[in-house]
């Protein structure tokens, strides 16, 4: 048997491959003539099953002689990964055709630019895209059809990004049973938009005549095929089948006599007299294959178990029993789908004990072939789960890998009793699930599942899995406990299990120590929290787990911010995304996090549009990866741009969908809270005069155990005190406190605002204590923090002038002075917020610093010599 081997994330071939146009076609001038109306950007066909829109299609590529990107969708690509890759490679498929020139490498590029894109686009499809795409030209077309197969909210926004972002490229032909949820309202006033539907697509009197005259020369007269095509209402696939009923009829008359109804009442008798006037080998082998999305001769076989198979496919095909081929090779085929579904719901009345075995043998052929998604389809569709719960115990984790969740939960959905199952991979697999998705879901009753199972576990099944297994339930209690907010529980389970792990584990230790990173990250410590990434890294560099690779190198990120400052953070979040994308890492789901970080780096340094920017591909992504959590966080940190913009009302849409994200899913925020962003928010907008004054939380207990939450909680309080100065001997204590406990571990934003608060908040030391916090955001790149400490800040900020502060502390107390005057002159002018990168100006100054002045200031800032300076 030949098969063709797949990666879990595989291109499936038939689905790529452009359908034969079918025997007895039928020419429809009146049709074609719409669809070649020159300047057309889109074409969109819909109408029911059975109006032949795909064949229309085909022909007009077959008269057009156009290079051609063919898609056909189903169920399956509403995972982004799967749409995207197959996309991809359907795009690829130009390179092949007659394009010339740059667009032979331009359909290369722009299936790369797709492949990044797995998880749908933030916003906008990328500059890198669009430009490919124009380059491959409009001579090509881009087909999609079954579009009615799409309902995932990724990848719509990625069809809507298609349909009007692209001006300049491949034309674009939507197939469908009804029309896609996307606005088409902008091409169709412009007149860049063809429709055809179902009253273009009926056939007429004319047409039924000459397709009957095709198929049965001589057999229907012009006044049955004029009934027919009455009785039928011009549905074609209707009149094909009463095609080959009145090919076996003794009365062809007769037959046309006994239709009564429209289409939708004649399907059973068409499908009665097209099918049940077959040989029994024929419809046997229609139901049994009938099952099958896309099939080869070798696929028939395996699921009918007919050694003939290949013979029987010939004779479908010869009889055009809606066969359709995929591609001129004549290798893999599909029927229409209208046909398929006839043959189902036949097969289920017909012989319903049949369905079980034929989906199982038909997963056991997608599994040896390597296409695993198509697989645990089919085993998904057997009654009993048997046969999907021990292909998720094999290959479960390959699907968990890639954060694959929403095909994932569709199919543990079938288990209905999934602790009953003693198999440990399964019963992981559905913790891990579990965790990921309810984020601190009770998981006793499952590890006693799990516990039971590994006791179970006999012979060579022990000896091959017992101990990943059992290192595997430690590794899911400590990321369990770190979810529930138990850190210590964490860190105790963590180091148990890194002690049992073996040196060359490097999966399990990667985890760990990932783990325990993070753990150490929420206790504040950015020195232990650096050297445990960095350790964690190594591991999963080394096992190729590069979804935690993903995150570690996105909380690296955050903690060489605290650590080094804004530069450095900068330097290695970019070269992670350079990473990524040369690795095609870019598309999965992990990949939020290095974004959202990179947003909370350009927030720090009051870059706003480029922390939206990255803030929003971040949500993006992790909404389209099921990520709650990640699209929560990134929600989170876009509310507080949203409000460093003064655009407060979109700053409560915002915080209020992570709310609500975060109550759906029981996602937890690490460093704050939704409670302290709600009171943050409502600060903010007190004090630009919109909203009430409200009381300030609650300042950390002296007692408290110290998190970086607690630090939030007194930040805040401290942003409320330093605007009442009647608070001022409880803040300044605090503003010690914050300081005392940030500096020793490394929390250089805290320390820094610490710092500059205990100047506003206490007469001894204030300049000192200034001038060192100034420094520290001087060299650290620091700019919103202090510049949300707002208005007693400015003041002492001025007053500071007249003192001697060291040169990096006076240069950072003008820029942050600068920033606060443009703010005030905007808001008055009612204008949007300013633009953070390029020129700057300064008090006192006749024009604005260039790019290279404020680069000299900079190194001078950091103590840089001028040989140094010359060379930068």
């Amino acid at each position: 048997m030949t098969t063709v081997t797949m990666p879990m994330s595989g291109v499936a071939p038939g689905k790529i491959r452009v359908p034969r146009l079918p025997a007895g076609l039928v020419a429809r001038d009146r049709l074609l003539e719409r669809l070649a109306v020159p300047g057309v950007r889109a074409v969109l066909v819909s109408a029911p099953a059975g109006f032949g829109k795909t064949v229309v299609v085909l022909d007009w590529l077959r008269r057009e002689g156009a290079p051609v990107a063919w898609l056909s969708l189903d169920p399956l690509d509403n995972e982004p990964s799967r749409f995207c890759a197959h996309l991809a490679a359907s795009l690829e498929g130009l390179d092949g055709a007659e394009a010339r020139g740059p667009g032979k490498t331009a359909a290369k590029r722009a299936a790369e630019q797709i492949r990044r894109m797995a998880d749908a686009p933030a916003g906008s499809l990328p500059p890198e895209l669009l430009e490919a795409l124009a380059e491959v030209g409009d001579g090509a077309v881009l087909v999609l059809d079954d579009v009615h197969e799409i309902s995932a909210p990724p990848v719509t926004a990625l069809l809507q990004a298609l349909v009007e972002e692209v001006e300049e490229g491949p034309r674009l032909v939507l197939v469908t049973r009804h029309d896609p949820p996307i606005p088409l309202g902008r091409l169709r006033v412009a007149g860049q938009l063809v429709e055809l539907r179902e009253s273009d697509l009926r056939f007429n009197g004319s047409e039924a005549e000459t397709l009957f005259e095709t198929l049965l020369p001589g057999v229907v007269d012009r006044e049955t095929a004029g009934q027919l095509e009455r009785r039928t209402e011009g549905w074609v696939a209707g009149l094909r089948m009463a095609a080959i009923a009145l090919d076996t009829a003794e009365d062809p008359r007769a037959m046309a006599e006994a239709f009564t109804g429209s289409h939708r009442y004649v399907v059973d008798y068409l499908l009665e007299e097209a099918v049940g006037h077959q040989p029994e080998t024929i419809q046997r082998f229609l139901m049994e294959t009938s099952i099958l999305p896309r099939f080869t001769a070798e696929a028939c076989q395996a699921v009918t178990q007919d050694p003939g198979a290949r013979g029987l496919l010939e004779q479908v095909e010869r009889a055009n029993l809606f066969l359709v081929a995929l591609g001129e090779d004549r290798q893999w085929f599909r029927y229409h789908h209208l046909f398929a579904e006839l043959l189902r719901f036949r097969l289920m009345r017909l012989r319903p004990g049949a369905l079980d075995s034929l989906h199982e043998r038909a997963s056991r052929w997608f599994e040896a072939s390597g296409d695993l998604h198509q697989a645990i389809e089919h085993a998904a569709a057997v009654s009993h789960p048997k046969r999907l719960v021990e292909m998720l115990d094999v290959h479960g984790f390959s699907i968990l890998s890639r954060s694959e969740l929403a095909s994932l939960g569709r199919w543990l959905q079938n288990v209905r009793d999934p602790l009953d199952w003693p198999l440990p991979g399964f019963l992981l697999l559905l913790g891990w699930f579990r965790v990921l998705t309810e984020r601190a879901p009770d998981l006793d009753p499952l590890l006693a599942a799990t516990a039971a199972a590994l006791e179970a576990t006999q012979g060579e099944d022990l000896a091959r899995t017992g101990p990943d297994h059992r290192i595997g339930v430690q590794i899911l209690r400590a990321f369990a406990a770190r979810f529930a907010g138990r850190l210590d529980d964490s860190l105790q389970i963590g180091e148990g299990a890194l002690a049992e792990a073996a040196p060359d584990d490097a999966d399990s230790r990667g985890k760990l120590l990932y783990n325990q990173a993070r753990v150490h990250s929420t206790l504040g410590d950015m020195g232990l929290a650096a050297e445990l990434l960095e350790r964690s890294l190594e591991e999963n560099l080394r096992s190729g787990t590069f979804y935690l690779v993903l995150t570690g190198l996105g909380q690296l990120g955050w903690v060489l911010a605290e650590r080094e400052g804004v530069s450095g953070a900068l330097d290695s979040l970019m070269s992670t995304v350079a990473f990524a994308e040369s690795r095609d890492l870019a598309r999965l789901p992990a990949f939020s996090t290095v974004l959202y970080q990179l947003g909370r780096v350009h927030l720090l340094a009051d870059d706003l549009d480029a922390a939206e920017e990255a803030l929003d591909r971040a949500a993006a992504l992790a909404t389209a990866g099921g990520m709650p959590e990640g699209r929560v966080h990134a929600l989170v940190t876009l509310a507080r741009v949203r409000a460093a913009q003064r655009r407060f009302k979109e700053a409560r849409t915002v915080l209020s969908e992570a709310d609500a994200v975060a109550r759906g899913h029981n996602a937890v925020l690490w460093d704050t809270t939704m409670d302290l962003e709600r009171a943050r928010l409502a600060f903010f907008r007190h004090v630009a005069g919109e909203g009430p004054a409200i009381a300030p939380p609650g300042a950390p207990a002296p007692a408290e155990d110290w998190t970086v939450v607690v630090e939030a909680r007194a930040h805040l309080h401290l942003q409320h005190a330093l605007r009442n100065p009647g608070e001022g001997p409880g803040a300044a204590d605090l503003a010690h406190r914050l300081w005392a406990e940030s500096e020793p571990r490394g929390r250089g934003v805290a320390t820094t605002v610490a710092l500059v608060a205990r100047a506003a908040l206490a007469e001894d030391g204030r300049w000192d204590h200034l001038s060192q916090g100034l420094e520290m955001a001087s060299l650290r790149g620091y700019v919103r923090p202090l510049l949300d400490l707002g208005e007693p800040i400015r003041e002492l900020l001025r007053a500071s002038l007249s003192r001697r502060l060291s040169p990096p502390a006076r240069a950072h107390a003008l820029l942050l002075l600068d920033r606060f005057d443009t703010w005030d002159s905007l808001a008055a002018e009612g204008r949007a917020h300013p633009a953070t990168t390029g020129s700057m100006s300064l008090p006192g100054l006749p024009e604005p610093l260039t790019d290279r002045e404020l680069n000299v200031l900079e190194h001078l800032c950091r103590g840089g010599s001028n040989k140094a300076i010359a060379r930068s």
